[in-house]
């Protein structure tokens, strides 16, 4: 097994995820992890992280993610609703 491959799941060993949403052009993942702070961006075709988000004072797991139409932005609803985008 390749060292980034091992990496990328050992991340995930780590951190199971908890809500899944793609980009309306399909190239990027967001994903909502059990801790509760914590989204990833991951690019699709390569399987590489583009970013991590870590959320101030969010204290309950996503509930439900979603882009928006235009793929600029990110709606992660939990304990309270955050938009997340440029």
């Amino acid at each position: 097994m390749d060292a980034r491959l091992a990496q990328r799941l050992q991340f995930l060993a780590n951190n199971p995820p908890k809500r899944l949403a793609f980009s309306p052009d399909g190239a990027t993942l967001a994903v909502a992890h059990d801790r509760p702070a914590l989204v990833n961006l991951w690019a699709v075709e390569d399987g590489e992280r583009r970013a991590t988000v870590e959320l101030p004072d969010v204290t309950a797991p996503a509930e439900d993610l979603a882009f928006g139409a235009d793929g600029r932005l990110l709606v992660r609803a939990g304990d309270r609703l955050l938009i997340l985008g440029p």
